[in-house]
């Protein structure tokens, strides 16, 4: 049998040798193509279920960071809103101090207008004389001038 083979021509030894590549190459194209279309036939029904879910997902993430961002804006206005309050005590305790002084001061003043009252009444009666009738400072005055 190989010496029939030598025997033959180089053209026929060439077509005799790429006719099995060609066939084997030809097989494995075929085979491909079916088992890519089998492959795009399993992986259409996970496409269909799955990019739903993968949509969502990418809008979820977007949306998540958003929240995100708002919760940082809103750390920070907390931490505005913290400092705002802390200065609001700061006042509230200097508004409490000076409270206490108009309290203390008007407590001095309270005392002040009523011994000024309790020397008031006093004062007419050290205007009166042995006898009880009472005068006037320019009478008593004058009767000191007289007499």
């Amino acid at each position: 049998m190989f010496r029939s083979i030598a025997h033959t021509g180089i053209r026929t030894r060439l077509l005799g040798g790429f006719a099995p590549i060609c066939m084997l190459l030809a097989a494995t194209v075929v085979y491909t193509v079916l088992a890519v279309s089998n492959i795009s036939a399993r992986i259409k029904p996970v496409v269909d279920r799955r990019a739903p879910i993968a949509i969502a997902s990418t809008e979820l993430v977007g949306n998540l960071a958003a929240a995100g961002s708002q919760l940082q804006t809103l750390a920070a206005s907390t931490g505005t809103v913290s400092g705002a309050i802390a200065e609001t005590s700061r006042s509230a305790g200097n508004v409490m101090g000076a409270a206490s002084q108009v309290s203390g001061a008007s407590e001095r003043l309270a005392a002040e207008v009523q011994a000024f009252f309790v020397k008031l009444r006093n004062g007419s009666t050290d205007r009166r004389d042995s006898s009880g009738t009472c005068h006037l400072a320019t009478e008593r005055r004058s009767g000191a001038d007289v007499a």
